[in-house]
């Protein structure tokens, strides 16, 4: 992949992937931890699997990649990759951090999307996709009910 200077993939090399849940989420994750099948487990198994994805293919992540992921990531709902991008629910002072070794950690928010916004993204870039998933108040906490930002809605109705 070829980077220039302001994405230097050295400069990224410390990143940390976050999903962020909704507050109910967290309560009944914790419950219901370890039922077999946990739905709700999904986000957690996702945040693992992106964690890995760098180590296990040689590559890197930073602002505004987007990673395809085969089928859907979660049970019915034909989301089937990411977004990543700053995290819009964290105060901007918080989305970096220096460790004692002086490298700096940079926390990278995971924005599920559906086939549509991944086409969308490809073929627009990514300040369209950001364009429409903040007209349609989207952030990175997740939310498994909203709509797909690609399609247009017939007279704001449909």
């Amino acid at each position: 992949m070829n980077v220039g200077d302001e994405r230097d993939p050295v400069k990224l090399s410390r990143a940390e992937v976050s999903i962020a849940l909704p507050r109910a989420h967290g309560a009944a994750l914790v419950a219901k931890l370890n039922e077999p099948g946990n739905k709700l487990y999904e986000p957690i198994k996702l945040t693992k699997r992106l964690a890995r994805f760098p180590h296990d293919y040689r590559t890197w992540f930073g602002i505004g990649h987007t990673v395809p992921l085969g089928g859907p990531i979660f049970a019915r709902r034909n989301m089937n990759g990411v977004l990543l991008h700053w995290p819009t629910s964290w105060p901007e002072t918080s989305l970096t951090f220096t460790g004692a070794d002086g490298d700096v950690v940079r926390f990278l928010g995971v924005y599920p999307l559906f086939p549509g916004e991944m086409a969308m993204k490809l073929e627009q870039g990514t300040d369209a996709l950001l364009d429409r998933l903040d007209a349609a108040g989207v952030t990175d906490v997740l939310d498994l009910k909203r709509r797909d930002t690609s399609r247009r809605r017939l007279f704001g109705l449909f």
